[in-house]
């Protein structure tokens, strides 16, 4: 029973605006009505008291403060006094007492199992860190990482950036206990709303390229797009976040109006490797893992061009630091277009939906009229050595993957730095 303060338990009890009790009283000793007193619970409280100390069946634990957070002075429930006087001088003298400074009890008077254990953790020595997060050893964990077959072209990804944060996102996938984070559910809302856009776009147009002849119209799909996926946002917290939405996609379709490619796009979340995809995996050879995967978008061209997008928040990356940095889903997915739809990619970039400079980064190898940034553009022999130098990081990504050599990599494992330090460990 915890909390046993004087006010509390029993409760004080505040005066009864309508009829106190000294009215009540009176109207008793005057007309013979007796209504039952409001500010008199002491008794109800100790029913209350005498019911909870009869229930446990092994042992009985009351604990209450001598002083409050800031070392004023509390006073124990008179409660506490009865069980004194029941049980006599040797049960108060043998009580268990903690001061405001300690953390936990001392370890020999643990009350509990659980207290136990953390008084013995905090006697630890604080000077000894944990070892970082080691390889799985085990074969049981071996044998599951041997027998995936298939793995994303994001998971893929996110190994060869760090292999502990795969190791926690993608295999041990703990449950969040606070809601999806607001980018995450933005993310999902902007992808399918450029999607209906442009598919609505090329409806009401013939074409889905974005351009300035065709900027308004765009823009009034995105309205129909906003309203349709976006919901009723309930709150004005919610009423911001998707007005903020369709600011920052205003701007990205003025943007792609600006650089126009002339590509049509396309395709639109194309699927390959999954179980209701007509597209197989693609096989990165050499006896590495197949690799799945959804583009956001494809757009294309005569003679087969093709220029693939992969829609960011804000945070994009230049090709020329793919595979140094780990950065090989765009470069999968142009190797899918390519293998599997058989098409010819000029150009495979991360294009941003917000921020101030929404100018895809990527390698393309047609400048044309794409705004790119100017080392972005390369020549076409450059530009299929990427592509190959990504494969070759992707299947050593494969095998150490399969292998178990899982690794911490925590100064590239995202921008802000390591995803998991309580986990990993390991020094940045």
């Amino acid at each position: 029973m915890c909390g046993l303060q004087d006010g509390a338990f029993p409760l004080r009890p505040g005066p009864e605006p309508f009829l106190d009790d000294e009215e009540r009283r009176a109207l008793a000793r005057a007309s013979g009505l007796r209504l039952r007193a409001h500010e008199d619970v002491l008794d109800d409280e100790r029913h209350l008291f005498y019911a909870c100390a009869s229930r446990p069946e092994e042992v009985l634990f009351l604990s209450w403060r001598s002083s409050d957070e800031e070392g004023n002075p509390a006073l124990p429930s008179p409660f506490v006094e009865d069980v004194r006087e029941l049980f006599g001088e040797p049960l108060w003298e043998q009580r268990g007492r903690r001061l405001l400074a300690d953390v936990t009890w001392p370890p020999a008077m643990a009350p509990t199992p659980l207290e136990l254990r953390r008084a013995q953790a905090a006697a630890a020595p604080s000077s000894v860190e944990p070892p970082p997060l080691p390889a799985p050893q085990t074969p049981a964990v071996l044998a599951v990482l041997a027998a995936r077959e298939r793995e994303s072209a994001r998971g893929l990804e996110a190994f060869a950036g760090c292999g502990v944060r795969w190791l926690v996102d993608s295999l041990l996938k703990p449950g969040r206990i606070d809601p999806d984070p607001e980018p995450m559910r933005r993310g999902s809302i902007a992808h399918a709303v450029m999607e209906r856009t442009l598919r609505g776009l090329k409806a009401r147009t013939g074409s889905g390229r974005v351009a300035p002849e065709t900027l308004v119209e765009a823009e009034r799909e995105l309205e129909t797009a906003l309203a349709e996926l976006g919901g009723t946002p309930a709150g004005a917290r919610a009423r911001a976040a998707l007005r903020s939405l369709e600011v920052d996609l205003r701007r990205a379709l003025r943007a792609e109006a600006e650089s126009a490619t002339g590509l049509e796009p396309e395709r639109f979340e194309w699927g390959f490797g999954g179980e209701r995809d007509e597209f197989p995996a693609l096989d990165l050879g050499e006896g590495a893992t197949a690799v799945t995967g959804r583009v956001d978008r494809i757009d294309a061209g005569a003679g087969g061009r093709a220029l693939v997008r992969d829609y960011k928040n804000r945070t994009v990356y230049p090709g020329a630091k793919w595979t140094a940095d780990g950065r090989l889903q765009v470069a999968l997915y142009a190797l899918a277009a390519r293998e599997l739809l058989g098409l010819d990619p000029i150009g495979a970039v991360y294009q941003p939906l917000a921020g101030p400079d929404l100018r895809p980064r990527g390698l393309v190898c047609e400048e044309g009229e794409g705004g790119w940034v100017t080392t972005d553009v390369v020549e076409p022999d450059v530009f299929d050595c990427a592509l190959t130098d990504a494969r070759e990081a992707a299947v050593r990504a494969a095998r150490d993957l399969r292998a178990g050599r899982i690794a911490a990599c925590p100064e590239r494992c995202t921008p802000r730095g390591c995803a998991h330090p309580s986990i990993c460990r390991a020094a940045p």
